[in-house]
């Protein structure tokens, strides 16, 4: 099968080779060998309405391309994956080479014996954050790999129930002057609210599952420490702390975990894979492969059609190791996805409007939002002096037809809400550009990838609970038999190391712009070499501020990143 790809790949049209020279279409554009080279892709690939069947239930999908046999979209994602699959490595199949003994029901009997499997898979493979168990590691993970959906709390999240905490354990834990009365204006609790992900399970295996879950966490600003002080579960009216049995305590953070994993594992697909594709397409249809825009955007969604063929077999299918662990399996997954992508993502959604939205500015040792930061001011000062470069004036914006059926073709995309219909400013467009580069770069690889390795890790943070949840306090809990059962722990850590693939040099941020077709025009020199020196600035700051921390956060450093969405 390989072989047919690699040779479908070599047939494939040049529509993804970069050109040499960018170019702004000329009024006589309108026609010609330019327009007429946008008709002849425009005519071979188009986003329509699709649907996703799994086991034999059809199941809506978000808007794309369909890869129909000898189709362009099939000829793209062939190359594509003749490409990523040459950067596979090599930790998913070792790792099954060592677990092959070590994951019998003989040798692992308790929480522990699994946990120490990552310290012999340790010469393989990075421990992954998420074997830490520790409350001060389960809230670093909120301000690192698992920071996507914590947000600032508010007095009705509680809904008329109050902390189970007294005001000296409050205390104890959030620092001195916090307690019932001054922790809502002090600003320093924040909740996860996983309260209605229980309806994205997996009908078909209800053995596993995500409970309705809300966790509430605090920071202390003398520790500068983000801690968990209480989980609730709605479905059993019951809340947990920390000074609840130890076993109660951990089954409540597993239980808040399995919903952080299936929210952050699946979101992400919807907010970067699930864009990038359909807006892409419309690139195709309707800019040239010399406009400066297109060339811009291809630069850092390039892999994504492949990916959706990978995902197709390898993830959001039956039987599958997402399938067989996570709660929601595919057919969760897919419901999940395309609820997100017709209700909730949003092209308004920047990177700054989220943080703010979420009130992350009162986390000041956020890492994501600290490191990110830095990396939305350098994306967009160099988007900025790209824009800057070919658009003079904002009158060159508005008179570019081909970003204007750009603009327009996207708002024909069911999904791709509050998308321009047209385009007014140089400022307009580098806001967009910068949002879409930000994902691609940035936020992707902040919910997936090797950051994926890091947050799902057994027995501790499971990616589905396997026992009911306890209706009373107080029982003798067997955390056993909540966690991944030992049979599935093979496929639960491949589907982890499947993950793990770190960019090579030539495919990280710290090579991007410096090939064709950036590389020649030299009116972009001087945008790239600032672009660098500001990720090299970036990358010292993650090293200084890293270097002392007990699980290092350096998935975003610029060597780490690759410069397109990746896997």
């Amino acid at each position: 099968m390989t072989r047919v790809w690699v040779w479908m790949a070599m047939a494939t049209l040049s529509v993804l080779d970069p050109v040499s020279g960018l170019s702004l279409p000329s009024s006589s554009d309108r026609s010609g060998l330019r327009a007429d080279a946008i008709a002849a892709v425009a005519n071979q690939i188009v986003d329509t309405k699709r649907t996703y069947p799994i086991n034999g239930t059809v199941y809506p999908w978000y808007d794309g391309p369909v890869a129909a046999p000898g189709s362009l979209t099939q000829q793209i994602q062939y190359q594509e994956f003749v490409k990523l699959a040459s950067f596979t490595t090599p930790q998913a199949k070792e790792l099954a080479s060592l677990l092959a003994n070590s994951s019998s029901t003989t040798n692992l009997t308790s929480m522990d014996a699994i946990a120490d499997l990552y310290n012999g898979a340790a010469p393989i493979i990075a421990k992954p954050m998420a074997m830490d168990n520790s409350d001060e590691t389960f809230g670093q993970q909120r301000l690192t790999i698992k920071s996507m959906a914590i947000r600032l709390a508010k007095l009705e999240d509680i809904k008329g129930k109050p902390f189970a905490l007294s005001d000296s354990q409050l205390t104890d834990k959030c620092g001195a002057g916090i307690n019932r009365l001054t922790m809502w204006t002090s600003n320093r609790v924040f909740v996860e609210d996983f309260s209605n992900v229980a309806q994205w399970d997996d009908a078909a295996n209800p053995n596993k599952y995500t409970p309705n879950v809300v966790g509430f966490f605090c920071y202390n600003a003398v520790t500068e420490k983000l801690l968990p002080i209480e989980i609730r579960f709605p479905d059993t009216n019951l809340a947990y702390t920390p000074y609840d049995t130890k076993d109660e305590w951990t089954l409540a953070k597993m239980g808040l975990e399995a919903a952080s994993i299936q929210f952050h594992q699946i979101q992400h697909m919807a907010e970067t894979h699930a864009v990038t594709i359909p807006i892409r397409v419309e690139m195709m249809r309707h800019m040239s492969a010399e406009h400066p825009i297109r060339a811009l955007l291809f630069h850092h969604v390039y892999i994504d059609f492949s990916l959706e063929m990978l995902v197709a077999s390898r993830l959001l299918n039956t039987s599958t190791g997402l399938d067989q662990t996570l709660a929601w399996g595919a057919s969760g997954s897919v419901r999940f996805i395309q609820h997100q992508t017709q209700t909730v993502v949003s092209l308004q959604n920047d990177f700054l409007t989220d943080v703010r939205k979420r009130g992350l500015n009162y986390l000041p040792n956020q890492k994501f939002v600290r490191y990110g930061t830095l990396y939305w001011l350098t994306i967009g000062r160099f988007v900025s002096d790209f824009v800057n470069t070919y658009y003079a004036t904002d009158a060159d914006v508005q008179a570019d037809f081909e970003l204007q059926n750009w603009a327009m073709g996207c708002t024909g995309v069911s999904h791709l809400h509050d998308f321009p219909a047209s385009f007014t400013s140089r400022e307009q467009v580098r806001e967009l550009l910068t949002h879409l580069i930000f994902l691609s770069t940035v936020r992707h690889h902040a919910m997936n990838g090797v950051v994926t390795w890091h947050s799902m890790a057994v027995p501790y943070s499971p990616a589905a609970l396997w026992k009911a949840l306890p209706r009373t306090k107080g029982e003798t809990v067997n955390l056993l038999e909540y966690t991944l059962p030992v049979r599935l722990i093979p496929v639960s850590l491949d589907l982890g190391a499947l993950f793990f693939r770190p960019p090579p040099a030539s495919e990280s941020l710290t090579s991007a712009y410096k090939t064709t077709p950036f590389s020649d025009e030299p009116l972009l020199q001087s945008a790239v070499d600032t672009f660098h020196t500001s990720l090299g600035a970036i990358d010292s700051l993650i090293v200084t501020t890293e270097k002392s921390e007990k699980w290092p956060y350096e998935i975003l450093r610029p060597g780490n990143l690759a410069h397109y969405t990746w896997v």
